[in-house]
């Protein structure tokens, strides 16, 4: 039971952090009722985890719960790394078969899926991104290792890492130091 709880809690402390340290925040996060943020995070954890068992009803559950409540349609088959953080988790939108690295923020309103019916390519995104409002990203992209996305962004080709893109198309404005 523990390690299913530090499975679905794996976005709010790191591994060496004490197990006081650990009860504090899986308290926080799930009864805390100002903090939707985690409590999105959670489900889509518990989903996955019923996804990777082949619970459906149970997966589904999951979904349309962060959808009703937080008008997000997130798929629970998402691969996802540790720290992921929705500041304003209001009308997200992602894909089935995406992959989101460790540390990436996600704002509001940000869409990440395929670019059409035909095909099964979803965007691959890796460690430390920061996707900020509005923006969306689709098709058969990676975006790099320390990138931002900027608001209001259309991301159709790959980001290099460590780089800023914005506007539609996006295109790179400078480097990240």
């Amino acid at each position: 039971m523990l390690k299913i709880i530090e499975y679905l809690m794996q976005d709010y402390y790191t591994d060496t952090d004490s197990f006081k340290i650990k009860l504090k925040y899986m308290g926080k996060a799930l009864l805390w009722p100002s903090s939707p943020a985690a409590k999105i995070c959670v489900l889509i954890r518990l989903g996955h985890y019923f996804a990777v068992r082949k619970l459906k009803f149970l997966r589904q559950w999951c979904e349309f719960g962060i959808y009703k409540k937080y008008n997000c349609t997130i798929s629970c088959k998402i691969n996802i790394g540790k720290g992921l953080f929705l500041p304003h988790p209001q009308g997200i939108v992602i894909g089935e078969e995406c992959t989101i690295g460790e540390n990436v923020t996600i704002y509001q309103n940000v869409t990440i899926g395929r670019k059409d019916e035909g095909t099964c390519k979803y965007p691959k995104i890796m460690n430390d991104v920061i996707i900020y409002c509005n923006s969306t990203i689709i098709g058969d992209v990676i975006i790099g290792r320390g990138s931002i996305i900027g608001a209001h962004s259309l991301v159709l080709s790959n980001v290099e890492e460590n780089s800023v893109y914005v506007g539609c198309p996006a295109k790179m404005t400078k480097g990240r130091k």
